[in-house]
């Protein structure tokens, strides 16, 4: 239902940015339930490419809070995900163009948590 739900959002501001956000860390709450739970809710996530529906969420957002909880609910899947399936399944994840979206997009740096975030998400990714 979430990701049919922000695949319908054809750009994010102000009136509709905290159903977004509720919505990513929704969905990364369900990915790490299943992880440790059920994998169809991980396999659900690679079979929709839902890491290409966050970097077009990125994309078509101009708010600040919607950056910052995109890298916080990467980080957060990346550090919690234990299963040995989704393990490989996220190495995956990381040799496609998503990643190095996230990686290269022009973030504001000048906000401090937006970078406290990114280092974080970097960490995660590289360590």
């Amino acid at each position: 239902y979430l990701t049919g739900q922000l695949q319908k959002i054809q750009f994010v501001n102000e009136v509709n940015k905290d159903f977004v956000i509720e919505a990513l860390r929704s969905i990364a709450e369900l990915v790490i339930y299943g992880d440790q739970h059920d994998s169809t809710f991980f396999d659900f996530f690679m079979e929709k490419q839902v890491l290409g529906e966050f970097v077009r969420i990125l994309k078509i957002s101009k708010t600040i809070t919607v950056s910052l909880q995109l890298l916080q609910t990467m980080s957060i899947m990346i550090q919690n995900l234990k299963n040995e399936h989704a393990i490989c399944e996220l190495h995956y994840l990381f040799s496609n163009e998503h990643i190095n979206y996230l990686i290269s997009y022009s973030f504001d740096f000048r906000n401090e948590e937006l970078l406290s975030y990114y280092i974080s998400f970097l960490r995660f990714v590289f360590f």
